[in-house]
């Protein structure tokens, strides 16, 4: 824990405000014409008039509805912008004779896009081809779902070398991230393979 963090190891945060609204006439006329207290476009809810009160309230166990009330807002306002949520489970289970899962794939399909947020093949199964398998078989489960691409992350400590094997590129880098360490963002086109 680092000195000033609090006892839970995290930085209380300030209270801010945020503007509401425009504080000039033109500022309004340049967002639209648009004032406090008018539906926006794109937008699902009215502007309150006036200031908002919000206070933020830092927690590091958040309930399962207070978690859905912020990703309800996030996929409110994408679906405000054209974007409408979209996502469907994919995954593909490693089972050993007993039936049991030890290992797979795990993503979604989302805005034409297959993200893959876990792969892991047991280490005793490693060498076997199974992990490119894997790959092959979302991708082509993403391509009947329709989607043009398919993007995941990995670290220097994982398996950059076998995605880019199987035609994927570095989209962008995080140093340090854990420290000592590069995530590494990686995408393939889906529609050109």
């Amino acid at each position: 824990m680092h000195r000033g963090h609090g006892r839970h190891g995290l930085r209380p945060l300030r209270r801010t405000r945020r503007r509401q609204g425009a504080d000039r006439a033109d500022e309004a006329q340049r967002a639209g014409g648009h004032r406090a207290g008018h539906r926006h476009a794109g937008r699902c809810r009215d502007v309150p008039e006036g200031p908002v009160s919000l206070s933020p309230d830092l927690t590091d166990a958040p309930t399962p509805a207070e978690t859905a009330a912020v990703l309800d807002s996030l996929v409110a306002f994408n679906a405000g912008q054209g974007f409408a949520r979209e996502r469907r489970p994919l995954a593909i289970l490693l089972r050993g004779a007993d039936g049991a899962v030890q290992g797979g794939l795990v993503g979604v399909t989302s805005w034409s896009w297959l993200y893959v947020d876990n792969l892991v093949v047991p280490e005793a199964a490693r060498g076997q081809g199974l992990g490119a398998r894997l790959m092959a078989m979302a991708e082509a489960e993403a391509r009947a779902r329709g989607c043009i691409g398919a993007r995941l992350d990995t670290y220097s400590f994982q398996a950059r070398g076998f995605y880019e094997r199987l035609g994927y590129s570095v989209t962008g880098a995080i140093e340090d991230c854990p420290p000592g360490e590069t995530r590494w963002s990686m995408a393939k086109r889906l529609d050109r393979a």
